[in-house]
């Protein structure tokens, strides 16, 4: 989804031909240069000037996508209670249709209902942002192929 967000952005610039220092282009650099939260994705949807027109229920489960990433990439393994689990995973798993169980909440997301629910949720984004663009959505364009053109 970082990706996605960068690449649209990186797209719209060379699009218009906005030299780098460009305020337009400033601003874009600085929304790609952010870590992935909720501040970039506001950003990213201010930029192209649909603050607002995002939909709230696809929103939140990205939030958690976003949480449950951040806890992944910053985990050590270890073995707690379930009531130890960090909010974040709880969150995600539980949005997936996983129940904690006293086990490492790492090795549940290995799951594969989590990894399902974590496309469906980016997909969701990418199509919900695309809607409120006016444009055919990324996932369903295989003509789509990120050039100027």
């Amino acid at each position: 989804m970082d990706c996605f967000i960068n690449e649209e952005i990186a797209i719209a610039i060379a699009r218009i031909g906005a030299p780098n220092d460009e305020p337009l282009a400033q601003e874009g650099r600085l929304i790609q240069d952010k870590t992935l939260n909720a501040e970039k994705l506001d950003g990213f949807f201010s930029i192209f000037q649909l603050s607002g027109k995002g939909t709230p229920e696809i929103r939140n489960p990205i939030l958690m996508l976003i949480g449950l990433r951040n806890i992944l990439y910053h985990h050590a393994a270890e073995m707690r209670d379930v009531r130890d689990y960090p909010k974040q995973a709880i969150d995600a798993l539980k949005d997936a249709g996983i129940e904690p169980v006293n086990t490492s909440w790492a090795g549940q997301c290995t799951d594969v209902r989590l990894a399902e629910w974590a496309s469906k949720a980016v997909r969701a984004f990418i199509d919900d942002w695309c809607r409120a663009a006016g444009i055919p959505s990324r996932m369903e364009d295989p003509g789509f192929a990120g050039s100027p053109d």
